[in-house]
């Protein structure tokens, strides 16, 4: 039986500087896991504001494409989108904002990783601040 992980990262998947996540997460398909590796989440105002600029560039093409399949399809790759970002604008900086950011994810970011086979994990690793 496949044992699978749910990584909640703040660095996405492409990106050039590779941190610890990006290398856990590899050596837990080496080890024979699924991951799913999911980024912060980029908002209307990456997409207006940063769209054509590096990273966010990278992580809104993620998005567009409904995320992506690394390491042998293994490795399923995720940055999503929401509409309520936890920003520094009064009011998105917030406990409610915080807790019920992913229920405002276009698609909904929980039901995509079902639809991913991430329904049901054995880890969950949070590194993200």
């Amino acid at each position: 039986m496949t044992r699978r992980c749910l990584w909640a990262a703040n660095a996405y998947w492409g990106t050039p500087l590779r941190v610890g996540a990006n290398h856990y997460a590899r050596r837990l398909v080496e080890r024979g896991w699924e991951v799913a590796f999911v980024s912060e989440p980029v908002s209307p105002r990456h997409w207006l504001r940063k769209a054509g600029r590096g990273e966010s560039r990278d992580r809104l093409r993620v998005w567009r494409g409904g995320g992506g399949r690394d390491l042998d399809g293994k490795l399923f790759h995720y940055s999503p989108m929401t509409l309520l970002p936890h920003a520094t604008p009064v009011g998105l900086r917030s406990r409610f904002v915080l807790d019920h950011w992913q229920r405002f994810t276009l698609p909904n970011v929980v039901r995509k990783l079902r639809r991913e086979g991430f329904g049901q994990v054995d880890l969950l690793v949070v590194d993200a601040v």
